[in-house]
């Protein structure tokens, strides 16, 4: 059985990834030049009111030399009394790095921010009190110098803040660092199992996927949904920490790797969980129960105990306090 959005620690309302232009500029680090010149541009959503925008490295580039570049999201439905407005913006090198933000409806508690010279922040604002059909602008507070690209708008409720300033400090990365471009984007753990090794890639996970978390190990998390699809994640922290059983979903960057014959999600500089719905532990009767999950999980890891929180413990039983684990498959009690 599906689990409802809404029984989320955050419910996604509107995102949009721009992961359609497949200009210059942006998610490729580049900041100045002969960049971000395609008027032609694309968005996941209708609606859009875009003025001075170019289409980047799947993301946007707003303003010229000496033009303001604004973008005004469609009108967002599904609002409550505390919105949460995330982005991700930077700035033109050496340009003016003042970027506002301003709401048809409700009041922001910040209503600019400063970007980053020619680098990437992830910003989350609080709306409070917008109505439906709210529209989100985001605006050069200058006409000369004052470009900026655009990514990664979210608007979520229920939940708190998405994130800081910088993701870095809410998902540290502990593997790649590169901060390469996304090339693809797959809906579902069966199509990024296909990609070839070495992709930088968006994974959606659908809520009608049913993606348990099955192990925990170190900053290890295994993932599988109800056609069988096993995902490893690993090399970045999860905010909240993932625990056997919970159910995952939405959005989430990495690069596409294989271990041990299982498909994996490691993390780079990109990677943050500020996107991905995670669920406290479920006990669907239809769901196979955690014990089953990890006795699975534990055959394939022979040798090394497993606690019954899915936690692999390692392999020296004279280490382990007095309890029961699972050992190659079985249930054993160490006393």
């Amino acid at each position: 059985m599906a689990l409802p959005l809404s029984t989320f620690a955050q419910t996604q309302i509107f995102y949009e990834s721009f992961n359609e232009n497949s200009g210059t500029g942006g998610n490729d680090d580049a900041w100045t030049g002969s960049i971000a010149n395609n008027n032609s541009v694309k968005t996941d959503n209708e609606g859009w009111e875009l003025t001075k925008a170019y289409g980047a490295s799947q993301c946007l580039k707003f303003g010229a030399n000496s033009s303001l570049g604004s973008a005004v999201t469609p009108a967002i439905n599904g609002v409550k009394d505390t919105t949460w407005v995330s982005f991700r913006a930077g700035a033109w090198a050496n340009d003016s790095k003042t970027l506002k933000i301003s709401a048809s409806s409700g009041t922001l508690e910040q209503t600019s921010v400063e970007l980053g010279d020619a680098t990437w922040k992830t910003y989350t604002i609080k709306l409070i009190g917008a109505s439906n059909g709210v529209k989100i602008t985001f605006a050069a507070a200058q006409k000369s110098k004052n470009r900026f690209f655009l990514d990664d708008v979210t608007l979520t409720v229920d939940g708190e803040a998405a994130g800081s300033t910088d993701p870095s400090t809410d998902n540290p990365t502990t593997g790649d660092q590169t901060d390469e471009a996304v090339t693809a984007s797959v809906k579902s753990i069966s199509e990024w199992n296909e990609l070839a090794d070495g992709t930088i890639a968006q994974l959606y996970i659908a809520d009608s996927e049913n993606a348990r978390v099955i192990a925990v190990e170190d900053d290890q998390a295994t993932l599988k949904n109800d056609k069988g699809d096993v995902l490893i994640m690993r090399g970045f922290t999860k905010n909240p920490t993932m625990k056997v059983q919970q159910h995952v979903a939405g959005y989430i960057i990495g690069k596409k790797n294989f271990q041990d014959g299982l498909s994996v999600l490691d993390g780079i500089k990109k990677t943050s969980t500020y996107l991905l719905l995670i669920a406290d532990p479920v006990t669907e009767s239809n769901v196979e129960t955690a014990i089953l999950q990890i006795e699975a999980v534990s055959r394939s890891h022979q040798g090394y105990f497993f606690d019954l929180n899915g936690v692999n413990r390692g392999t020296n039983q004279a280490l382990l306090p007095a309890g029961v684990y699972i050992l190659n498959g079985n249930k054993i009690t160490i006393k």
